[in-house]
């Protein structure tokens, strides 16, 4: 294990056992340095960077290096070629007139973010812009309207359940 795997993994701990909040800045690099023991500053940096690509931290140019959140992102790579093959997926069984499925999860928490995306695809493959336009007539057309008024009602009764959660009295 090289040395910058065994900081990436000792400051993840830091972070997640919430010993390093969300919005806190970190050490500096020479006081991590210091409290380590290593020698070299771009080891330190280069763990830090493996932090910013999970998504834990962010380094902000003069300021240090800031907590941004609990929750490591997976690999960007892994996860982008999953939705595109998710999405080759859909679109053939939609050019070859199949039935497909799309489900929903109301309790995962990036379902807010999935159906933004899915709501941005299909706009722009019917070619709405702004709210007042009409979609485009294509071949699956209609299939693109019916999903995309069915994703704009999940995301109505996300927004109800969501609103509903912090004001229960409502």
């Amino acid at each position: 294990m090289f040395q910058y795997e065994d900081l990436v993994h000792q400051f993840r701990t830091r972070i997640l056992s919430g010993e390093w909040q969300i919005g806190e800045k970190i050490p500096t690099i020479k006081t991590l340095q210091a409290e380590y023991g290593i020698r070299s500053l771009n080891t330190v940096r280069q763990a830090q960077q493996v932090l910013v690509t999970e998504g834990l931290l962010e380094t902000r140019h003069g300021l240090g290096a800031f907590v941004v959140s609990l929750d490591p992102v997976s690999d960007p790579v892994t996860e982008l070629t999953s939705i595109r093959d998710h999405m080759n997926a859909v679109l053939s069984a939609l050019s070859a007139g199949w039935t497909h499925t799309l489900v929903i999860d109301n309790n995962d928490p990036d379902i807010p973010f999935a159906i933004t995306v899915i709501q941005e695809a299909l706009q722009r493959y019917l070619g709405i812009e702004d709210e007042g336009d009409s979609p485009r007539p294509g071949e699956h057309a209609d299939t693109a309207r019916e999903l995309l008024r069915r994703v704009n009602s999940v995301q109505s009764d996300l927004s109800k359940q969501f609103s509903a959660k912090r004001n229960p009295a409502i």
